[in-house]
């Protein structure tokens, strides 16, 4: 019975066709993880900075961790799609490796130990390895030891023949690719490509050209670059051979940004508390709610939230968010700053104190800048229900909890009347945490417990955490909704 493989990265598709029965299996490429992960959707981005967090904890070399995050990536995706078809899915070894037996072999252990540490069993997985011969070398070992391989970038009969003979699984002709080179040399260009001597060399749409750095180079760097939200115009793939100082030196650009992405916070957050005296909150109020205007003026600050307990008006939250770890210092040294600080010296019941927070979730800078710059109303606190849960977790489950809540912000971010969900990991003790919770209403807010990503949440850290501590406040600044949600599409 003949049975049919989807080849693409759309998770949306795969479950489409995947419903209908027909098919089977499933195939990635470099390009589709690239397009995945450049999608904005929230699924995809959290595939990405799992891979980063994963590359992150698990090495300290810089070319290890950016192997090691392409390749999480990659599995990600892989995961993802097994649990839409039935049958294989395949994920491909950098093509960079393709005249390179032992860093094959070594990239396509490694993919299946990530599969399997994923709960995915190696007999679903197609290593997909270039047709060269040290890729068929690799192939014939790996299928030794029970790795099951796709052997890909076939583009004649000979390759093809030898993948066969040495016992590949799945042997994968490129008939479009084969045909776009052959309409190519019948057209515009065709002295160009012929003066290249390499098929394929100009083609951007050419399989073949990932065999050189130009190729997995640009799909690396137009991958990190539009994560970051920077210009990747300049990084389309170019028209000269691969191994031109061009291709090195934009494959070395990409895997520096990569590399700067793994190593960065997303932002710089301080929460202070502050407990002024019975009769002075409106005073605090109005100096805290002046100096938040000024410091929303501030070039590296993100947000200023102003927020009062409902269950005690004397103790007050701000939540200063800032792009880098200069911004908390520059804030300090404002006049606004100092105005603000003598001012409300004694207006304090005790001491305020201050904690610092990583970011977890959202996951990109922009996600803490609200493009609207109506930020305030002239009287009136918010018509918005913010809470803070402070979970304190037993050591050694920090990464399963952070994995648990990403899942449950991302959902929760698509219910109605959500304007935002933050996870906050605390830098000088990473077992505790704040979720930083924003709906439109309280009714809102309550119909977030009855959702099933919720429930699922709650019985998945109920082993790991302490009882969570829940403060609802009023907030005072930013009071209008379009100040806490940036967009939909952000997470």
């Amino acid at each position: 019975m003949t049975t049919l493989s989807i080849d693409t990265g759309d998770l949306s598709i795969i479950k489409d066709y995947a419903e209908t029965g027909l098919i089977t299996d499933a195939t990635t490429n470099p390009l589709f993880v690239s397009k995945a992960g450049l999608s904005g959707d929230p699924v995809y981005v959290a595939f990405v900075e799992d891979a980063i967090d994963y590359a992150r904890k698990s090495s300290t070399n810089e070319d290890e961790m950016v192997e090691l995050a392409m390749d999480k990536l990659a599995v990600n995706l892989g995961v993802a799609i097994s649990k839409l078809v039935p049958g294989y899915i395949s994920t491909e070894v950098d093509p960079r490796l393709s005249f390179d037996k032992e860093e094959t072999l070594r990239r396509a252990r490694r993919i299946i130990a990530l599969y399997e540490e994923a709960g995915v069993p190696r007999e679903r997985v197609l290593i997909k390895l270039a047709a060269t011969w040290e890729g068929i070398a690799a192939m014939k070992e790996l299928e030794a030891e029970g790795i099951t391989c796709n052997m890909t970038l076939v583009f004649g009969f000979v390759q093809a023949v030898a993948a066969a003979q040495y016992g590949a699984h799945l042997i994968s002709p490129f008939p479009g690719r084969v045909l776009d080179f052959q309409k190519k040399l019948s057209g515009f260009g065709k002295d160009v490509m012929a003066g290249l001597g390499e098929p394929c060399a100009a083609d951007p749409c050419c399989g073949l050209q990932t065999l050189g750095l130009d190729g997995f180079g640009c799909y690396v760097a137009y991958l990190v670059l539009a994560f970051l939200g920077q210009s990747v115009q300049n990084f389309a793939i170019p028209l000269e051979r691969p191994g031109h100082p061009v291709h090195l030196a934009r494959a070395a650009q990409g895997r520096q940004t990569l590399v700067a992405r793994l190593a960065q916070r997303v932002a710089y957050v301080a929460v202070v508390d502050v407990n002024v005296k019975s009769d002075q909150e409106q005073q605090f109020l109005e100096a805290s709610l002046q100096n938040a205007r000024s410091s929303k003026g501030e070039p590296l600050n993100q947000r200023f939230d102003v927020l009062q307990l409902r269950e005690d008006p004397s103790r007050f939250a701000l939540v200063e968010i800032y792009r880098n770890a200069d911004g908390p210092a520059g804030h300090k040294e404002t006049a606004h700053y100092a105005a603000w600080r003598d001012t409300v010296a004694d207006m304090m019941e005790t001491p305020r104190s201050a904690s610092q927070w990583d970011t977890i979730f959202p996951g990109k800078a922009s996600d803490y800048h609200p493009k609207t710059i109506i930020l305030e109303r002239p009287q009136g606190a918010g018509d918005v229900d913010i809470t803070h849960v402070f979970v304190s977790v037993k050591a050694g489950a920090e990464e399963a909890f952070k994995k648990a809540t990403r899942a449950n912000a991302m959902e929760s971010v698509k219910e109605y009347g959500n304007l935002r969900f933050d996870l906050l990991q605390n830098v000088d003790s990473p077992t505790e945490f704040l979720l930083i919770e924003v709906y439109k209403t309280a009714g809102d807010a309550a119909k977030h417990k009855d959702t099933k990503h919720y429930k699922e949440w709650r019985t998945t850290v109920e082993d790991m955490a302490k009882p969570r501590e829940g403060r609802k406040y009023v907030t005072h600044f930013p009071s209008v909704p379009a100040a806490w949600k940036v967009s939909e599409q952000v997470y």
